[in-house]
């Protein structure tokens, strides 16, 4: 097929129906081509894929409405930009949508430094609303809600890192409590700016080889606010038994979790991914657990959880290491107390120490010794 008979294609699809309110959209796009709000919204009854050749642009105040278990797939380029005022929107087309409907944008396997930009854009009802396999995405000022896996999954990172940027992820109705905000697998890379999680299982998971940087989120009012640990004995997202590479957590809120604000340790129950079922089973006794992880926490709000600000579990990293996360707030404005809130080798014998000292008398607070 030619690229103008490609082209010609597609009209056809953007044609047809727009008389009725609406514009199918269905296929394969292999020429660089244009969603427009004068043709929104537009139905996606089944898969659609952007070519490895191909640009795909969406227009401020597009909606696009995906049938039930359709997706969006891009090997090309995407640029889905919208404005604070006028939004892009990616839904279902259910009558009474639900999470899980449809299964959202798939981005695989896209060059380096090619396009794909996400912004001002909000995402609901899917299963995992943004899937991307080696790719660098950039996603900002988007709302990332209701859906029945992660909101944000990434894998394999062969060169640059993804950047997410003011990016809100939350659950309503029965998907509460369930699901993962932001997932790293298998040596993913993520920069993670401002980033707000809530109503979660996991806020954020890091795990598998990946390199991460938090830097001023916020994960609050999840069953854990933040998950470092390595999946040892299962090969379904790769790399079994390689823990997170870097993760550096810095001026983030780690509050209001049900149990831990952050906790370091090692899963054996792939319930952590998919959020269905009971709470995972975190084991924290695995000599291959976290050994490789750099973990470095500094200027954040661990206060007012459930159960621990920070549980490092057992040979969490090499015999006699030490976690460091000085300059932190606890939760006591005189630092009495900081040990109860935090579990280390003071709690067992095979888990390094944790260096918390000095710390912060207040979130953003002054530095005090103890």
């Amino acid at each position: 097929m030619t690229r103008r008979t490609a082209w010609w294609v597609l009209w056809v699809f953007l044609a047809a129906g727009a008389a009725a309110g609406q514009t199918p959209l269905s296929g394969r796009i292999d020429v660089d081509s244009t969603l427009t709000a004068a043709r929104s919204p537009y139905r996606v009854s089944d898969s659609l894929s952007v070519g490895p050749l191909a640009r795909l642009i969406i227009e401020p105040g597009v909606v696009v409405r995906f049938a039930t278990g359709a997706f969006l797939r891009v090997r090309g380029e995407l640029r889905a930009v919208g404005t604070a005022t006028d939004s892009i929107v990616f839904t279902s087309d259910a009558t009474f949508p639900v999470a899980g409907n449809w299964g959202g944008l798939k981005l695989q396997d896209v060059g380096h430094g090619r396009a794909l930009e996400l912004a001002y854009a909000r995402i609901e009802f899917a299963t995992t609303a943004v899937r991307g396999t080696n790719c660098e995405p950039t996603l900002r000022n988007c709302l990332i809600r209701d859906f029945t896996e992660s909101g944000i999954w990434l894998t394999t990172a062969t060169f640059g890192a993804a950047s997410i940027d003011t990016v809100t992820l939350t659950q309503r109705f029965d998907t509460a409590g369930k699901g993962v905000g932001v997932n790293l697998q298998s040596a993913a890379k993520a920069n993670l700016r401002g980033v707000q999680v809530s109503n979660m299982r996991f806020g954020v998971v890091v795990a598998n080889g990946c390199e991460a940087t938090l830097t001023g989120c916020t994960l609050s009012r999840n069953y854990d606010g933040l998950l470092a640990f390595t999946e040892n004995g299962y090969s379904s997202f790769g790399q079994s038994g390689v823990a997170p590479r870097v993760l550096t957590v810095t001026g983030c809120t780690l509050t209001g979790n049900t149990r831990h604000g952050v906790l370091v340790g090692w899963n054996a129950y792939s319930g952590a991914y998919s959020g269905s079922g009971t709470a995972p089973t975190v084991q924290v006794a695995h000599a291959s657990a976290i050994a490789l992880a750099p973990l470095v926490l500094a200027g954040c709000d661990l206060s007012g959880n459930g159960d621990q600000a920070l549980y490092v579990g057992s040979n969490a990293q090499p015999f006699g290491a030490m976690v460091k996360a000085e300059g932190n707030y606890w939760g006591a404005a005189d630092g009495r107390g900081v040990p109860g809130v935090i579990h280390d080798h003071t709690d067992d014998a095979l888990a390094p120490m944790v260096d918390f000292v000095p710390l912060l008398d207040a979130p953003g607070g002054s530095l005090i010794w103890r």
